[in-house]
């Protein structure tokens, strides 16, 4: 048995519920970051000219390699919005 199991066997319904809960959000959490150093990587490999067609400057994929991706994500964020 694992150890969620033994932990559904002896906990209540409403502590299962929290767990499993708790669980989801991470899960989420992994699959976002994931999806986001997917398309990091994917943007790094592009050079300048290719980034200015679609709205970016190689300075935030930079940034965001370097671990400040705020820039980077704002201004996807605000091309999708358009």
């Amino acid at each position: 048995m694992t150890t969620l199991e033994l932990y559904e066997i002896a906990a209540d319904k409403s502590r299962q519920a929290s767990v499993t809960g708790s669980l989801l959000k991470l899960a989420v959490r992994l699959a976002t970051w994931r999806a986001r150093r997917s398309t990091l990587l994917k943007l790094a490999s592009l050079d300048a000219i290719q980034l200015a067609d679609i709205g970016l400057e190689p300075t935030d994929v930079e940034d965001a390699l370097d671990g400040d991706g705020r820039r980077l994500w704002a201004r996807i964020h605000q091309r999708n919005a358009n």
